[in-house]
C-alpha cells in the first residue's frame, strides 16, 4: 500500500527532482562548453568539404581567349550543342541553322573526384570547324567539342589548389602545369606553364579548328600534329589565325549574350560571360545513336556535309568520351573524361614518383587505374 504524502513533503520531494534536473542541465553545458574549448569548430575551409561540384567548377571555370576568323566568323563562337532549342537533339542541323539562332556562350562542365583530387572537366562546343587542311586529315565539319581537364589536389581547404591540366587540340593532347608546382612529365613532356586571373586558368582557342591550350604561343599548333611542328613544317604560319579579332568569354551567372561582330570589328576584342551547365544532358544521350541522332557512334556526335562539298568530313566531332591523343600510349580513346586517375597518372609526376594513382571515389563508368 502506497504512502500518501503530505503536501509539505511533496512540494520538497518536486523541488529537489527539479534542482537534480537542473544540476544535469547544467553539467551538460559545463562539459560541452569544455569540449568545444577544446576542439575549435571547423569551417568549411578547415575540415570537410561542403563545397558542391558546380561550385567547385565555377571557381576554376576557365577565361577563353577565342580567336575569330573574319570568313564565316560566327562559327568561332562558344555555344551549347542544342543552341537552336528546338528540342530535337540531331546533330545534323547545327551548321544550317548557324545564322538562324543566337550563339548564346556556353560551356559544359562535370566532376570526377578521387581520395586526393578533383578532375574537372570543361567541354567547349561550336556548331561547325571551318578549318581545312586536308594534307593531315583535318577537314571541315558539322560540330565541335574540344575542351580540357583541370586537376585539383584537396589541400584541406574548400577549393583545392589546382595543380595541372590537359587541354585537347584535335588530335593531340598538351600537358600544363602551374608555375609553382613541382609536377613535371612523366610519359609526355610538359608543354607550358599555366596563367590564372584570379583563380581561373587562362585558356587560349584557335580560330576555324577551335583547339585548345593553355598558353598564347602555343594555341595555333593544334592544326598540324606536334611531330610536324618540331621539325619545321609548316613555314610561316602566322601566330594570329583569325582576322575578326578576339572574344574573351568570362565565367558569369548567365549566359550573357552572343557578341557583336561590329564590336569585334571595330575594336579587335569583346568581353562576353559564359555560363556552365552539366555536360550530364549530353552523357544521358551517348546511346541515342543513329543518323538523325544526336550521335553517329558512341562519342562521335552525328554531323551532315553538303554532298558535292568533297572538303567537308560527316560525323568527325567528338565528346569528351570520344576525346584521344593519337600516340600517349595506354590511354584509351575516353580515357580523358571516364578515367582521368589513369591518364594525369601517366602524364604528371612528383619528382619523387607518381601522385595520381589511387582509388577513384566516382567516375563517369570507367575503371581505375
Amino acid at each position: 500500500m502506497r504512502r500518501k504524502l503530505s503536501n509539505t513533503q511533496f512540494w520538497e520531494l518536486k523541488t529537489m527532482r527539479n534542482k537534480n534536473r537542473i544540476m544535469k542541465i547544467l553539467s551538460c553545458l559545463v562539459v560541452g562548453m569544455l569540449f568545444m574549448s577544446i576542439v575549435p569548430i571547423l569551417s568549411p575551409a578547415e575540415g570537410a568539404n561542403t563545397v558542391t561540384h558546380l561550385e567547385l567548377a565555377e571557381y576554376y571555370a576557365p577565361v577563353i581567349y577565342q580567336d575569330v576568323a573574319d570568313d564565316n566568323p560566327r562559327a568561332d563562337y562558344i555555344t551549347k550543342f542544342n543552341y537552336d532549342d528546338d528540342d530535337d537533339w540531331t546533330g545534323r542541323n547545327n551548321w544550317d541553322n548557324l545564322e538562324k539562332y543566337k550563339l548564346l556562350p556556353y560551356v559544359y562542365y562535370s566532376v570526377v573526384e578521387s581520395e586526393d583530387h578533383w578532375f574537372i572537366c570543361y567541354a567547349i562546343f561550336h556548331p561547325c570547324d571551318t578549318q581545312l587542311w586536308h594534307d593531315l586529315d583535318l577537314f571541315k565539319h558539322e560540330n565541335d567539342m574540344e575542351g580540357l581537364v583541370i586537376a585539383v589536389k584537396k589541400d584541406g581547404t574548400g577549393y583545392g589548389k589546382l595543380c595541372c591540366m590537359v587541354t585537347v587540340a584535335h588530335f593531340d593532347f598538351f600537358s600544363f602545369v602551374v608555375p609553382d608546382g613541382d609536377l613535371e612529365g612523366n610519359e609526355e613532356d610538359i608543354d607550358g606553364k599555366i596563367s590564372f586571373e584570379g583563380s581561373h586558368p587562362r585558356i587560349y582557342i584557335q580560330a576555324k579548328g577551335h583547339g585548345v591550350f593553355g598558353s598564347p604561343g602555343d594555341y595555333y599548333r593544334g592544326l598540324i600534329h606536334i611531330e610536324h611542328w618540331e621539325s619545321g613544317f609548316p613555314t610561316g604560319l602566322p601566330i594570329e589565325l583569325g582576322g575578326y579579332g578576339r572574344i574573351v568569354y568570362h565565367p558569369g551567372d548567365k549566359a550573357e549574350e552572343e557578341p557583336s561582330l561590329d564590336t569585334l570589328k571595330k575594336e579587335n576584342a569583346q568581353k562576353v560571360s559564359y555560363k556552365l551547365i552539366s555536360i550530364d544532358q549530353l552523357w544521358e544521350k551517348r546511346f541515342d545513336i543513329g543518323e538523325g541522332n544526336t550521335f553517329d557512334s558512341y562519342g562521335t556526335f552525328d554531323g551532315n556535309c553538303d554532298p558535292i562539298d568533297k572538303l567537308c568530313k560527316e560525323d568527325a566531332a567528338n565528346a569528351p568520351w570520344g576525346w584521344d591523343d593519337h600516340d600517349d600510349g595506354p590511354i584509351q580513346r575516353g580515357d580523358i573524361f571516364t578515367d582521368p586517375v589513369k591518364l594525369f597518372d601517366y602524364y604528371f609526376k612528383e619528382a619523387d614518383g607518381d601522385i595520381f594513382c589511387k582509388y577513384e571515389v566516382g567516375v563517369n563508368g570507367g575503371s581505375t587505374c
